[in-house]
């Protein structure tokens, strides 16, 4: 599971998560195609895998993804300049995004 960050927290994960080249892109529109929610993640760096996140029942879009970059510098990047950017007239929501990992 995945959840994102608020600013003072990105410091710490750039620091400490070896994760923090993922990033949370949430309120795409859901009529947008993969390749425009790509295309506007990579107006930063180029993206190195995308998860865009569908129901599994109905195979619809849930309106947000994950997108991999190169490094933690380009993902804090991104959470800086993509967060607000305009897709079909929605603002993007971006963040880190971390794993949560079980203590079993």
């Amino acid at each position: 599971m995945y959840s994102t960050m608020d600013d003072d927290a990105v410091a710490v994960a750039s620091a400490n998560c070896r994760c923090s080249r993922m990033v949370y892109v949430g309120n795409i529109a859901f009529n947008a195609s993969e390749e425009e929610a790509r295309g506007a993640c990579e107006l930063i760096s180029p993206v190195l895998s995308m998860r865009l996140a569908t129901d599994a029942a109905t195979g619809k879009r849930k309106g947000y993804a994950f997108m991999d970059y190169a490094d933690d510098a380009k993902a804090q990047s991104a959470c800086r300049n993509l967060q607000g950017h305009l897709l079909r007239v929605r603002p993007l929501r971006v963040g880190l995004a971390i794993t949560h990992v079980s203590s079993i």
